[in-house]
Parts: structure tokens; C-alpha cells; sequence
């Protein structure tokens, strides 16, 4: 076990900079005691957290947007695509990338709620790419 030497009171930087000190073994038992007693304070809220999360997880445009988003793809792939409907289609990638950017903001939170990689949550979840209506 690595001893670390340090004050009898200490500010979060201070405790940062006496954490530096631990070699990696000893980190990553410093770091799972720490996100446990996490989630032992934040347990009575940690249901309902979990639940917010997994909702935003799942939240989705409609079915509608969907078949116009794959309309206006397929009008570029075959280069058919009008000035206006370039900046709908725009547009749609544009709150897609939000959309897709909050998902995985939530993603992550939940992976450090389980004590779990991002990739492993997302295994988890079953999240895959949405495939284009013709693929």
C-alpha cells in the first residue's frame, strides 16, 4: 500500500495534489471507494436520477422526422436537393448533433452512477445507429 504523507486538514486541492502521489493500482481502489461513497449519499435521489437518465437516453424525434430526414438524404445522395431543403436538412443535423450529444452526456452519467466504462453502458443499453430507411 503507498503511504501518503499529508496535513491534518486539507482543502480538495490539497487532498487532489496528495492523491497524485498514489501509484495506479492504488488510484483505482482510491477512486471505487470514492465513487461509492457517492453513491451512498446520493442513494435516496439515485432511482430517480437513474430514471431521468435513461428517459433522456430514450428520448427520440418522431417517426415523421425520420422519413423526411431519409427523403432529403436520399434528394442529396442523387443530388436533387432544392437551396431550401439544404438548409432543412441542416437544420435536421443540427438538432440531431444536440440531440445525439445530450444522449451521450446521459450515457456517461449513468456509466459513472454503475461504476462502468461508457462503451460497457452503451453495450448495456443496446444502443445502436439508427439505419437509413434503404440500407
Amino acid at each position: 500500500m503507498t503511504m501518503v504523507h499529508v496535513q491534518a486538514e486539507l482543502s480538495a486541492d490539497k487532498l487532489l495534489k496528495a492523491v497524485e502521489q498514489l501509484d495506479n493500482p492504488e488510484l483505482e481502489r482510491f477512486v471505487g471507494r470514492v465513487l461509492s461513497l457517492r453513491a451512498y449519499r446520493n442513494a435516496p435521489t439515485l432511482e430517480h436520477t437513474e430514471a431521468e437518465l435513461l428517459r433522456r437516453i430514450r428520448e427520440d424525434f418522431s417517426e415523421e422526422f425520420y422519413t423526411r430526414f431519409d427523403d432529403l438524404l436520399d434528394e442529396r445522395d442523387e443530388n436533387t436537393l432544392t437551396a431550401e431543403e439544404s438548409d432543412e436538412l441542416f437544420a435536421m443535423l443540427d438538432k440531431l448533433e444536440m440531440r445525439q450529444a445530450e444522449r451521450l452526456k446521459c450515457v456517461g452519467e449513468l456509466a459513472t452512477i454503475h461504476n462502468t466504462t461508457f462503451d460497457a453502458m452503451i453495450q448495456l443499453l443496446g444502443i445502436q445507429p439508427r439505419p437509413r430507411r434503404n440500407e
